[in-house]
């Protein structure tokens, strides 16, 4: 039967759906590993590889946030001994 999907087939469209609604929820800054862990809470046996190439094909990123170094001012750096 060419046009039933498979079980496997229907494993991974839920558990794309699972790691869909998992990203979502933490507001895109859950990772691969993150997602396995909730996805293990829930009962599942899944990898952070396995979950990372789900992304992947769901092309589903997070997005990085580049920490900027503080501008040291010298003069508001010193301290004072009273």
């Amino acid at each position: 039967m060419p046009g039933q999907p498979t079980e496997t087939q229907k494993l991974c469209e839920n558990l794309k759906k699972e790691i869909s609604s998992i990203f979502s929820a933490s507001k895109q800054t859950y990772g691969s590993s993150r997602i396995a862990e909730e996805l293990q809470k829930a009962g599942y046996l899944i990898s952070y590889t396995a979950v990372f190439e789900h992304m992947r094909e769901l092309v589903i990123y997070v997005s990085i946030k580049k920490n900027t170094p503080a501008v040291k001012n010298q003069a508001n750096n010193t301290t004072k001994n009273d």
